[in-house]
């Protein structure tokens, strides 16, 4: 399969520590990161899609 669609290995194995570290549950802390490096309050998932809903239609 990694072959197949051509992913580094470096890329999957990133996406399957994140993905394991969120089931084992040591992903649940939230933290103020974001606003303290970037000066900025973070802003929601669904509002991200809102205003980038363009970029992911098809063509």
């Amino acid at each position: 399969m990694l072959q197949v669609r051509k992913f580094e290995k470096t890329y999957v194995h990133v996406t399957m520590a994140l993905y394991l570290m969120t089931r084992l549950g040591t992903a649940e802390a939230v933290t103020d990161d974001f606003e303290r490096l970037s000066g900025r309050k973070p802003r929601t998932f669904d509002s991200f899609i809102q205003d980038h809903a363009s970029e992911f239609s098809r063509k």
